[in-house]
């Protein structure tokens, strides 16, 4: 029986399931797919195919020769434009080899839809597109999306092509809905080269993205009470800037309240350059606060490092505010509010304006004076050590720092993969509200220069920085990167932190082993880099410009011809070889 199709959905005609699938994510704002393909992907690139030699419209495809570098790229364009876009790979071991990118997609809260095709699931021809080769019997898993359902918000599979709109529609709409994160969609052949007439497909108009959650007013201004209450007001942001339009009222916020603000390294929410920025090292801060305003943070301290005062008020403003998918998560509060920071900061600014009286503003003032003062001290006392290390061979990371505060563009859009020279860099480094602060947000190495190519396709007339370790370098699929940014004209500089070996684990093992055997026998086994590859031949090998560095007097030359070189539309990889800590 036929019924009439309501004015929420739309009957579009198309030749196959790959047909539908690919009008899909047109309809739905995928504007790149970035690919690493396989004997199962096949029908969606045909249906591009036969697009493109009828003129019509496609997304832009972009091959990636690692699939977690192609995640990545896909995290990095979501972090700018807010947009999700497709990655696809092929059955079990291509979504495998996603690994830790698809980690920091998570823990970025990154809206992406995942594809991945799988083993066909017939014999003997019954549909076109079935089994015929050994390898689709090795690839096919009892449960393929089980390899990453931890990992992501929903996974589902298209068992026929006449659902493919409603199920691309539910896939973008988890994606983008607020927390948003990755999706994960299993593609078989069969569906894909299943002939039919149309697709329906559910209209955007009926079809929206969830509305996110505004604060309630009743905690609103209990916070706003506590705030003015305060002598020594705390606020810690996290990834709030994920929404530029949060950044001013962050910043006026802090300003009627006379708060200190730190920030946890997610996104640029607060300016560096501002006097009230005291730092991302915020122990002290948190030792002597009387109110903690926490704002979109999963981890706004330490417990083992530092705790806040008894006494102190705290309260919390998040998106995730119980952290569900961190089985072991704890941190005290005594007010959690579920909102969208954006609107909540907003609406707490308006909220304390009207109770502020002279009095009040008088001795908020005289606080943020002490803040600045305090903070252009501290400032002055960083330059001053970098300047005793200048002519320092090997090359100290302090003044590879201290040169980058003095000569990246201060509108440039900064990817942060630093690892152990992270809260130095965050201090010295100026950050402007013209400009960007990314990091991914997880705690897999490897996420930069892949987002970096993301970044890039998503701000095309941006200063695209990358700065890495030597192992966030090695990790990140260097050749596949470098590649692609040539080959799809967006070109990035990546500035190499080289420090020959894996720091950060050294540092906790000198840790919890302070007289370590390691230590007397001076033997970091499985630690050391050393002789390191040379990372400007690999540059120069996939295309890109390549310079190594180990005169601190060639550290600025060096980065403004990587500059240059991006500017003129080629990717620069700058390796700079750093003292040994």
């Amino acid at each position: 029986m036929s019924i009439d199709i309501p004015k929420a959905y739309i009957d579009i005609p198309v030749k196959d399931g790959a047909d539908a699938f690919v009008e899909g994510l047109i309809k739905y704002g995928i504007e790149y797919i970035f690919i690493n393909s396989g004997t199962d992907t096949f029908p969606i690139q045909e249906a591009l195919a036969r697009r493109i030699e009828k003129k019509l419209h496609v997304p832009n495809v972009i091959l990636c020769l690692d699939e977690s570098m192609g995640l990545s790229a896909a995290h990095g364009y979501f972090q700018i434009t807010g947009k999700p876009q497709a990655v696809l790979v092929h059955v079990d071991a291509g979504t495998a080899q996603l690994g830790g990118a698809l980690h920091n997609a998570q823990r970025s809260r990154a809206g992406v839809l995942i594809i991945a095709g799988r083993s066909p699931l017939t014999f003997f021809n019954e549909m076109p597109g079935g089994r015929d080769l050994p390898i689709h019997w090795i690839q096919e898993q009892r449960d393929q999306a089980g390899i990453v359902r931890t990992f992501t918000k929903w996974d589902y599979e298209i068992r026929n092509a006449e659902t493919t709109g409603f199920i691309l529609k539910r896939a973008l709409q988890v994606a983008g809905s607020q927390p948003e994160g990755p999706v994960y969609l299993v593609v078989p052949r069969e569906p894909l080269m299943q002939s039919i007439n149309s697709v329906k497909f559910p209209e955007l108009e009926k079809h929206p993205l969830a509305t996110s959650p505004q604060a309630d007013q009743e905690a609103i201004e209990l916070i706003a009470t506590k705030l003015l209450k305060a002598k020594t007001p705390l606020i810690i942001a996290g990834h709030s800037g994920r929404n530029k339009e949060s950044i001013p009222y962050l910043i006026e916020l802090a300003e009627i309240s006379g708060s200190s603000v730190t920030s946890t390294p997610t996104r640029l929410s607060f300016p560096s350059d501002h006097p009230l920025w005291i730092g991302m090292n915020n122990e002290d801060a948190i030792k002597k606060a009387d109110m903690i305003l926490i704002i979109d943070s999963d981890v706004p301290w330490i417990p083992s490092e530092v705790q806040p005062k008894d006494n102190a008020f705290l309260a919390w403003i998040d998106i995730d505010p119980t952290k569900e998918t961190m089985p072991l998560w704890s941190f005290p509060g005594d007010i959690i509010v579920h909102a969208d920071s954006t609107k909540a900061i907003k609406q707490l600014t308006s909220t304390l304006k009207p109770k502020l009286n002279p009095s009040m503003k008088i001795e908020i003032q005289e606080r943020n004076l002490g803040i600045e003062k305090r903070t252009s001290l501290k400032k002055e006392a960083l330059k001053a050590e970098d300047s005793l290390v200048a002519k320092e061979k090997p090359i100290d990371p302090k003044w590879l720092i201290r040169c980058l505060a003095e000569s990246l563009p201060e509108n440039a859009i900064i990817l942060e993969e630093t690892v152990t020279n992270r809260p130095r860099l965050h201090e010295v480094l100026p950050r402007k509200t013209s400009g960007e602060f990314l990091v991914s947000g997880g705690a897999s190495l490897g996420w930069a220069i892949g987002a970096a190519v993301g970044v890039k396709l998503a701000s095309p007339n941006s200063d695209v920085i990358a700065l890495v370790g030597d192992g966030a370098f090695v990790y990140g699929a260097p050749t596949s990167a470098l590649w692609a940014s040539i080959q799809y004209d967006a070109p990035f500089l990546t500035i190499i932190f080289n420090n020959s070996e894996h720091f950060s684990t050294r540092r906790s093992l000198q840790k919890f082993y302070p007289d370590s055997a390691a230590k007397r026998i001076n033997q970091f086994l499985g630690l050391d880099i050393n002789p390191p590859p040379d990372y400007a031949q690999l540059a120069q090998a996939s295309g890109a410009y390549g310079e190594n560095i180990d005169d601190p007097e060639n550290i600025i030359s060096g980065i403004e011809r990587g500059l240059l070189s991006i500017r003129e539309g080629v990717s620069a990889v700058i390796n700079v070889q750093l003292k040994r800590p």
